[in-house]
């Protein structure tokens, strides 16, 4: 039998709970995980409470350097001891926290092995430029593969990070409730907001879109669940209310962990998220009220568009409007065959993208293959025009059409300019774009056996995919220029007329 691959998992665990600490107790405490490989853990974090997150003086400082300076010697003798096959490492990428993390990586790279970082945050474009990061951040990241949650995610380190290098993970949670579970729609909808009182996360943004709403007259409660923040706590939250005459309308809850919050997310209509928070990358907390069959208001920011599919499963809407968002709210709370509608969707998605399987699964896959393999995974952008196609060809490494009624594919011209190699069905004029063998594969119409069987050639084999895309680069730089079919019309008019 074949030893199990032996990885490092450097990584913050709770407490305190946030997003990144759960999915990282999510990985050490996984069966799939842990059966698939033999595991070490080293926890990064320095802060033990939400409070101590961000905060300084002398005593918590000297706290946090010998948390940090037992990691770094713990991560040392695990290195020094064992040979892993593979380093973890779920770093922070700006700020003094990536700063603080920095060494572990370096540290593992000194020690020859193999680095896959998984990306729970953004930030790093904002430090890209700045001394110190412009060189650490390339040495950091360089000859490593990146885990990102969401390809909405990339243009954040793009200048630093190759496509080639980047998977895609999405989070996933345990389903807990009962998928038979049908919602009670409440007479006076109710808005539920969970999260902590942040006010990046939307907190004022949204109150005053309730205020807009109930200047309309309508008829709603929110209650607002999470822990209070530097930024907002329960006296300010209550001043905040009561300056825009939402008193009983805006409820403060306080913070509730685990089994309290699903009382909460029972007991709502609609799930609003209005965050604008810089560092936003794929909230935990969308897709627990998906799994509650909620339908969701949030914003486009980070990979929340991966989340919510804005106008199936909720509305999708630009940070701090807020007419937009009380827009968004109203027709949910104004129709409750919508909510349900977009409810259920919210939950086929949850179900079929989003749940710890799905992610364990994923996750498994990436670490088995050193992250030398994409992650299989199917996605839909919705329609592309011009300019906008251009990062989907950038990104892509084979192109594929396989067309059932097809004359002349355009399309096809556009991928071997991109140096793509194609696999496209053997109809119409297709046969003359396709060099079966040479520019690509050409496969019978409905025949998914050698569809897929031509695809899997050309996942395969990188130097057959490149081979193949520079061919159909000089066949298309050659015959299917703008300036050859012009000068090839023009010498057919000359036939006809003379």
């Amino acid at each position: 039998m074949k030893n199990k691959l032996r990885i490092l998992f450097v990584a913050t665990f709770p407490p305190p709970i946030h997003g990144s600490a759960m999915v990282s107790q999510q990985i050490k405490d996984s069966n799939l995980i842990n059966e698939a490989f033999d595991g070490d853990y080293v926890n990064l974090g320095t802060s033990r409470k939400m409070e101590e997150i961000g905060k300084g003086g002398i005593w918590l400082n000297l706290k946090k350097l010998g948390r940090f300076a037992g990691s770094f010697l713990k991560t040392f003798g695990l290195l020094l001891t064992h040979r892993y096959d593979l380093c973890y490492c779920a770093i922070t990428c700006h700020g003094s926290g990536f700063l603080k993390d920095a060494p572990f990586v370096l540290l593992c790279k000194m020690f020859g092995r193999k680095i896959v970082i998984h990306q729970h945050n953004k930030g790093m474009a904002k430090d890209v430029d700045r001394p110190v990061y412009r060189w650490l951040l390339p040495m950091v990241y360089r000859h490593a593969k990146v885990i990102l949650l969401s390809w909405h995610l990339y243009p954040d380190i793009e200048k630093v990070v190759d496509r080639k290098d980047v998977l895609v993970c999405p989070n996933g949670i345990k389903p807990t409730v009962d998928p038979n579970f049908k919602r009670e729609l409440n007479a006076v909808p109710h808005i539920l907001f969970l999260s902590n009182l942040l006010i990046d996360k939307g907190v004022l943004v949204l109150l005053d879109a309730l205020k807009i709403l109930k200047d309309k007259g309508y008829s709603f409660v929110c209650d607002f669940v999470g822990s209070e923040t530097k930024d907002i706590d329960a006296v300010r939250f209550a001043n905040e209310v009561e300056r825009r005459g939402l008193n009983s309308i805006a409820v403060y809850h306080g913070r509730k962990y685990g089994t309290e919050k699903d009382a909460y997310f029972k007991q709502a209509d609609t799930f609003v998220l209005p965050s604008f928070y810089n560092n936003e990358a794929f909230p935990l907390v969308n897709i627990e009220a998906m799994e509650y069959k909620l339908p969701i208001v949030s914003t486009n920011v980070g990979g929340i568009p991966d989340e919510v599919k804005d106008g199936d499963s909720g509305f999708v809407v630009e940070p701090k409007d807020t007419n937009a968002l009380a827009d968004a709210i109203c027709k949910l709370i104004g129709d409750a065959q919508l909510r349900r509608k977009m409810g259920d969707k919210a939950y086929a998605l949850f179900r079929d993208n989003f749940t710890q399987e799905h992610f364990e699964e994923s996750f498994v896959d990436a670490l088995k293959n050193g992250g030398n393999k994409r992650l299989t995974m199917v996605n839909y952008w919705g329609r592309k025009y011009g300019c906008d196609k251009e990062e989907y060809w950038r990104s892509a490494d084979i192109f594929v059409f396989p067309t059932l009624n097809e004359a002349f594919g355009l399309v096809l011209l556009e991928a071997m300019e991109h140096g793509l190699p194609c696999v496209g069905t053997d109809e119409g004029g297709i046969n003359d774009i396709i060099d079966n063998g040479k520019t690509g594969f050409l496969v019978p119409s409905r025949d998914a056996e050698s569809l897929s069987e031509s695809i899997g050639k050309l996942l395969n084999d990188s130097c057959m995919r490149e081979k193949m895309g520079d061919r159909g680069r000089r066949v298309f730089e050659q015959r299917y220029t703008q300036d050859f079919f012009e000068e090839n019309m023009l010498h057919i008019l000359n036939q006809v007329l003379s």
